[in-house]
């Protein structure tokens, strides 16, 4: 395989402006988006909130890149839904909001599995304020959905069907206009993009609304059988324009 190209800046690059603070450092100014980004190459339980019915567990698993398991008990209602134990991210309109996900699904079918960016709740399925993807039980594909004062719009993912133990990625980028592009499996795997996509996107909710309410980093998987079941997750990734 051909190697990468490197290129080299030996006096520094900067994504300041000649006027702000870091102008002449040399380095970029990491202040200029919020970025809230987990690899689990390691996991400490003290940075989620875990809420769970039954006995389920969540712990780091050997994997390339790193990993976490959330396996839930055998209930047929077991669930584990985690967040970030601060909500940190305000949608504001006339920025840029990004969320990335990639992870897998022990049994795509059986189970309800969401993430995305939600407001801090013990049952994020129930219509607390959020911008997540959602895949319901008995199926197989994803719908990108946005809820706002218990007002939810969804759109279906086309192409999005997700297979038992095969790693997928999804991801959003809530627009400056307020639109919501979705997208899946863009560098992982073969990606749809929808009818006049310049950029790529499989599927847009238009301008649906901005909650006012801080969100959360999020994730959770819950059964829909009596069966141990199980979400690897390989990372997860919040980025806010300031």
């Amino acid at each position: 395989m051909p190697r990468s190209l490197t290129t080299r800046s030996p006096n520094g690059a900067t994504n300041a402006a000649p006027w702000q603070t870091l102008a002449d450092a040399g380095v970029e100014d990491p202040s200029w988006a919020y970025q809230n980004y987990h690899e689990f190459d390691r996991y400490a339980a003290g940075d989620w909130t875990e809420t769970v019915t039954g006995t389920g567990t969540v712990a780091g698993v050997a994997a390339a890149g790193g990993a976490i398991a959330l396996t839930n008990s055998a209930g047929i209602a077991d669930a584990i839904y985690m967040q970030h134990p601060f909500a940190s991210h305000q949608l504001v309109a006339g920025k840029d909001h990004f969320f990335k996900f990639k992870g897998q699904l022990s049994d795509v079918i059986n189970t309800v599995f969401y993430c995305g960016l939600i407001a801090t709740d013990t049952t994020p399925l129930a219509n607390a304020d959020s911008v997540m993807f959602l895949k319901a039980t008995a199926q197989a594909a994803l719908v990108l959905q946005a809820t706002i004062g218990g007002v939810t719009t969804s759109v279906a993912i086309p192409n999005s069907t997700l297979v038992n133990a095969t790693d997928f990625e999804c991801g959003f980028h809530v627009t400056e206009n307020g639109d919501i592009e979705a997208f899946f499996n863009p560098t992982t795997g073969p990606n749809t993009p929808a009818a006049g996509s310049v950029r790529g996107f499989s599927a847009v909710l238009r301008q649906p609304g901005i909650t006012q309410v801080l969100l959360n980093l999020s994730m959770g998987l819950l059964n829909s059988t009596a069966a141990v079941h199980s979400l690897t997750v390989d990372y997860i990734l919040g980025v806010s324009h300031r």
